[in-house]
């Protein structure tokens, strides 16, 4: 959706993004993911002279928060927060990165996964 007139693009693909057209061409994503656990049970009562009682529950695995900016196509910054009540809540990525520069070097400073492995570079919406 773009107003006429206006110097933003806002639409949702996997998230909300907000894109501003103007001198350094700035895009900002916004998103989250949930995972619930969830049981319920009904029961009779004794069963062969033994008392059941089962209980129903609630347990949040993932509750997360998420925002990403990029700037000229040079800075990004990414940050994400998990707020899940059976975990305590935690920052998972927040850092600020330079890329793309006329020169091979890419500089990532701040708190976020490290690039060995696949399992950590693998979204938990894929793994098994």
């Amino acid at each position: 959706m773009q107003n006429k007139g206006s110097n933003r693009i806002i639409y949702w693909d996997d998230g909300l993004h907000i894109i501003w057209l103007t001198e350094h061409f700035i895009t900002m994503k916004i998103g989250g993911a949930a995972q619930n656990d969830s049981a319920g049970f009904v029961s009779k009562g004794d069963i062969e002279t033994e008392t059941v009682s089962l209980e129903g529950g609630v347990e949040w695995r993932r509750a997360r928060l998420s925002a990403a900016l990029t700037v000229a196509d040079y800075f990004d910054f990414k940050f994400m927060y998990d707020f899940a009540a059976g975990n305590p809540p935690n920052l998972k990525d927040a850092y600020v990165d330079l890329s793309k520069l006329p020169i091979p070097f890419q500089i990532r400073a701040g708190r976020f996964k490290n690039p060995l492995g696949v399992e950590l570079a693998t979204s938990a919406n894929d793994l098994t």
